[in-house]
């Protein structure tokens, strides 16, 4: 197997498991409550302590695979998983669940960031596109499959087996990672967790800047869709759930052709398309009252669903390849704690409109369906941020590569000669010096 489908496969793997990890456990809370005879406050951390781990472990994560390589600290991070998704199904109590969770999410936070490097150095520049299109695919694939897996497990074996069927997946990926991946060194210690120079790219901060609007946008799928199809249109939980498949099914369709797509033409024009479809697709979903019919809203989220799905990839194709060299762990930390807080300040966002307009709503006798309305306005609000990640997509030009990258290795990756060199372009006549050398080039 070559090199590049040996990265995908094990990458695309754990990156399934980890999404699905992520959508299992909302469907077990109520019988995770029941059974760990808890109430709700405490069992909600169950799901908040697995993004506080990620969050908080993203930067040093990517500093690590920078300074230690990629292949370790994937290694590491999928072996604390599995241990933690073991010592989960294993908890007598709420509070051993919660420290498991907790160490799921550092786990989960390795994963991310040394994979999302691994397939920095496996893939040619011109067809980085490609490989987040199949990264998000993975991402689609684990949403979608997590709340009927879920269910299916723990109604033939309780809800202990939704953490140890990552057990199971977590040593085939161990196993076939510690066969396949390259054997790769990190770059010297600088002392310090995050290196300001990094963000001197503007091609970088503008992608990192829309990566964190474009979550505060997409943050109205996971947090107003549930309330505005069971709410507004009177849908019962399981049929809600089951109308919001639209969306990670269609990521699964699209994320791909986005990815080729960003090969062909670059990443500023699909991830600007992409975000702009998104907002068309949450003013959609602003429409929506309680005479409006089922497959309007269906056809929204197919749209939503679609625009995710074009904008993901190349906008993280764009802010990868915009790092300098030696610097993709720490830049792939940075991009995904963006896209987190950008989840976080979202339903923040989301939750202050809906509260705000609902009073105002409520304080005005002759408005119509207040709640469809309050909604309505907070759908808007997050439509008005998606256009801003439009704005500063288009702004920030169409280079999308680090200056040291540029330097030292061309779209496939292949160092370049010395300045005094005599041989051929692209080929390099004796050894490297230190500072020429790609990232991970051992001897």
């Amino acid at each position: 197997m070559s090199r590049e489908r040996s990265v995908i496969a094990v990458v695309l793997l754990t990156t399934a498991m980890s999404s699905l990890d992520q959508s299992i456990v909302g469907v077990a809370l109520l019988t995770l409550r029941r059974a760990l005879r808890t109430d709700v406050g405490l069992i909600q951390w169950v799901v908040l302590i697995y993004q506080i781990g990620i969050i908080a472990t993203l930067l040093v994560a990517g500093r690590v695979t920078d300074r230690a390589g990629a292949r370790r600290v994937f290694l590491s991070g999928l072996a604390l998983f599995t241990v933690a998704s073991g010592l989960c199904g294993l908890s007598q109590a709420a509070w051993q669940l919660i420290a498991s969770r907790g160490l799921q999410g550092i786990g989960a936070a390795m994963l991310l960031v040394s994979g999302q490097a691994l397939l920095m150095e496996a893939y040619p520049a011109r067809r980085r596109g490609s490989g987040m299109g199949f990264l998000h695919m993975a991402v689609a694939a684990g949403l979608t499959a997590g709340p009927s897996v879920g269910g299916a497990l723990i109604g033939v074996a309780g809800w202990r087996a939704i953490f140890f069927v990552n057990i199971p997946l977590g040593l085939l990926g161990f196993w076939f990672a510690w066969r396949h991946l390259p054997r790769m060194t990190g770059t010297p210690a600088t002392g310090t967790v995050f290196d300001r120079s990094i963000v001197r790219s503007w091609p970088l901060v503008a992608g990192l800047l829309v990566a964190f609007l474009g979550f505060v946008a997409l943050a109205s799928n996971m947090f107003l869709v549930p309330f505005a199809l069971q709410s507004v249109l009177g849908l019962s939980p399981a049929r809600a759930g089951l109308v919001m498949t639209a969306v990670p099914l269609t990521i699964l369709v699209v994320a791909p052709l986005s990815g080729r797509l960003t090969d062909a033409v670059g990443p500023r024009w699909p991830a600007t398309i992409g975000a702009a479809v998104v907002a068309a697709a949450i003013v959609l979903m602003a429409q929506l009252r309680a005479g409006t019919a089922v497959p309007f809203a269906v056809l929204a989220l197919i749209v939503y669903g679609a625009g995710a799905g074009i904008f993901q990839a190349p906008n993280n194709a764009a802010v990868m390849t915009a790092a300098p060299l030696g610097a993709h762990g720490t830049v792939s930390g940075m991009l995904a704690l963006a896209r987190s807080l950008g989840q976080v300040a979202g339903v923040a966002l989301a939750s202050a409109v809906w509260g705000w307009r609902q009073g105002v709503y409520d304080r005005s006798p002759g408005a119509a369906e207040p709640l469809a309305g309050a909604l309505g306005d907070a759908f808007l609000v997050l439509a008005t941020v998606a256009l801003l990640a439009v704005i500063v997509s288009l702004w920030r030009g169409d280079a999308a590569s680090g200056h040291a990258e540029k330097e030292h290795a061309d779209d496939r990756g292949v160092p370049r000669a010395d300045p005094g060199d005599r041989g051929a372009p692209g080929r390099h006549r004796g050894p490297l010096r230190r500072d020429d050398r790609p990232p991970g080039w051992a001897g």
